[in-house]
């Protein structure tokens, strides 16, 4: 199982991120772990969306995050709505 974190720096280490789509990093743990950069970081709109893509790229199977934004569950290719849908809030 492959679990993907918003992150505020790059490592395991790292602090939770709260803002799921302006995170600067997603970390995946599995067996072996890696920390992904957010391309969607700097976006002003629709980073949500952006991020999901991303973490659907990453093939993980959970997420850990505060705030998806609804635009995001609503909007979004059938992918970032799966991720999305596997999240776990308040973490």
């Amino acid at each position: 199982m492959k679990i993907c974190f918003t992150a505020g720096a790059y490592g395991l280490d790292a602090p939770v991120d709260t803002r799921h789509g302006l995170c600067p990093f997603f970390p995946v743990v599995e067996m072996t772990a890696k920390s992904s950069p957010n391309s969607s970081v700097g976006f002003l709109g629709r980073a949500g969306i952006q991020a999901a893509q991303a973490e659907a790229g990453l093939d993980v199977t959970g997420l850990i995050t505060e705030n998806i934004s609804q635009i995001l569950l609503s909007n979004s290719s059938d992918s970032a709505k799966n991720t999305a849908s596997r999240s776990i809030h308040g973490v």
